[in-house]
């Protein structure tokens, strides 16, 4: 506004001197006026300079008079002086093109530059998340090159990254964690780890066999969700909705909020909440239900920080529940968002809550990290599977229902390098320990409880040669077949890996995680099938085992 001001008061300027060379004078009872600075204006000058400078000699014009003792010197316009903030700065420009931001990534387990490591690494930002409006693993995995998710219907949602994968109901060969915390389903994997983006600092995906500083789970790569952490002397407030109208499907509201609230000077709290509505796209015309596959979910996050001197103490509670009431999978080729040969809606519950408790202290030599974590997951999917066995039957046959139930404790006692540039040497190494309880029934029951035996005898024994109906759930229909596993598997693992920068843009690492396995259990087996096969109502099968290797790394 101040330069403003200056440049309407110039025309004024030419005014006063154009009379002063017409004049040569101003009368002698006008106030005199200074300028607001102590310091001579140069606009006084220029006045005064213009007042004093003769007119040119010509034929027409005589020289002007001399100046009598009368006269008095010419007025002064105050002129506000700019301040020395708004002086305009010299632009400083820098060669070798625009600067490229500096991404720090964990995915290493140590903190590095992005463009420093020597993998294929894709980091998005929790913010670049918030504003896209990302609220599942799948608006996050879409936007990874060589990356994608898939879900059945009968199994939940699996990352593959180029392309490698397991079989249906195999174990997954992407590593999932959720800060430093495996969520590994050692057999068939039941419960997806979809945390809600909002309020994360960044999911960090990396490409390639993983397997030394993750495990054997990470074949082909790993996708590692990372908090924000609580944030000491600052309070923090912030909330979302979202709304979503799919075209062809239903409608939904999406909501959520997080607070940190700093404890002392050496505490602090953040917590994270979230209620979700994803709309259903898919019309269920067997039973007469519109949009039927929509999803809830709600969840919450809430992680303590303690920072006594050099050491940094993390407490984090995670807990969330998800509900699909049907399987967005339609079955016809038309392209219409709709199946018209499932009998039932083929919903998916599942839940997983965890703790995990982190302690870190940097020292001169190493920066020593121990990390435990206690994981719960239980999951409920029924599948109608009419449609596999009996196509264009609508007659309520097979189906899969699956039950299951898991604890993990796991502990990791790890060693870095100081985080000091200047070092060509970096590396990491440490001990873990893991230690899983799974127990899981599968029942593949015949019909629903509106048909009799008698009906469906004749039915299966098209389906089966040999049919023998010797078995039946705990509701009263008939099991084709069961299966009940009770099992444990324990690791115990060793892992290093040493990295040493050559000249200036390469890099050689070498590493290698030493492990032992063991596994061992129970699995009850029954059903028509079953009991046609093997003439008994059960068959246990008792068994376990151990596996002692070594996964070496050099890249």
């Amino acid at each position: 506004m101040k330069a403003m001001k200056l440049r309407y008061r110039w025309p004024l300027l030419a005014l006063v001197a154009a009379l002063a060379c017409s004049t040569g004078a101003v009368a002698s009872d006008a106030p005199e006026q200074t300028t607001s600075t102590s310091q001579p204006d140069p606009l006084d000058e220029l006045l005064a300079n213009t007042a004093e400078e003769p007119a040119p000699e010509t034929s027409t014009t005589p020289p002007p008079a001399e100046p009598t003792a009368q006269q008095a010197p010419l007025a002064s316009i105050p002129v506000e002086s700019l301040p020395e903030t708004e002086t305009p700065k010299p632009v400083e420009r820098r060669r070798g093109g625009p600067q490229l931001e500096e991404i720090i990534v964990t995915a290493t387990k140590t903190e590095r530059n992005l463009r420093d490591i020597p993998a294929s690494i894709v980091s998005q930002s929790g913010a670049d998340l918030e504003r896209r409006g990302a609220q599942s693993a799948d608006d996050i995995i879409r936007y990874v090159p060589g990356a994608n998710i898939t879900a059945t219907g009968d199994t939940p949602p699996r990352v593959t990254i180029r392309g490698i994968s397991g079989d249906v109901a195999t174990g997954s060969t992407t590593g999932i964690l959720f800060g430093d915390v495996s969520f590994t389903d050692t057999y068939v994997p039941f419960v997806a780890l979809d945390p809600n983006p909002f309020d994360l600092a960044s999911v960090e995906v990396l490409k390639g066999p993983q397997g030394t500083l993750f495990g054997a789970s990470a074949l082909n790569g790993a996708v590692r969700y990372v908090p924000k952490k609580p944030v000491l002397g600052e309070w923090d407030l912030r909330y979302f909705s979202q709304y979503t109208d799919v075209s062809q499907g239903a409608q939904g509201l999406s909501y959520g909020g997080v607070v940190n609230a700093p404890i002392g000077d050496d505490f602090a709290f953040r917590g994270v909440g979230f209620v979700r509505d994803q709309p259903g796209w898919i019309d269920n015309t067997q039973v007469g239900q519109r949009d039927a596959n929509d999803l809830g979910q709600y969840g919450f996050r809430g992680m303590l920080a303690w920072q006594p001197g050099a050491w940094d103490v993390g407490l984090t509670y995670v807990l969330q529940k998800t509900k699909a009431d049907d399987t967005g999978a339609a079955d016809n080729l038309d392209g219409d968002l709709k199946t018209a040969q499932r009998a039932r809606e083929s919903f998916n519950d599942t839940s997983y809550n965890f703790a995990d408790f982190a302690l870190k202290r940097e020292f001169a030599w190493a920066d020593v990290v121990l990390d435990s974590a206690y994981v719960i997951k239980d999951g409920h999917n029924f599948f109608d599977a009419t449609a596999r066995q009996v196509p264009g039957s609508t007659v309520p046959l097979t189906a899969q229902e699956y039950t299951a139930h898991s604890t993990t404790f796991s502990q990791e006692l790890r060693f870095s390098s100081p985080n000091a540039k200047d070092s060509p040497w970096r590396w990491v190494g440490g001990l873990f320990f893991f230690n899983q309880h799974i127990v899981e029934r599968l029942d593949l029951p015949v019909g629903d409880r509106s048909l009799s035996a008698a009906q469906l005898i004749p039915i299966l024994n098209t389906i089966f040669p040999v049919f023998t109906a010797g078995s039946f759930s705990e509701d009263g229909q008939i099991d084709a077949a069961s299966g009940d596993l009770d099992v444990r598997v324990k690791e115990l693992a060793a892992f290093g890996e040493v990295s040493r920068k050559l000249f200036e843009d390469f890099e050689l690492s070498l590493g290698g995680r030493l492990y032992k396995t063991t596994s061992g259990g129970t699995n009850t087996q029954g059903g028509a099938v079953i009991v046609a096969l093997y003439q008994q109502q059960n068959r246990v099968l008792d068994k376990g085992g151990s596996e002692t290797g070594f996964n070496p790394k050099a890249s």
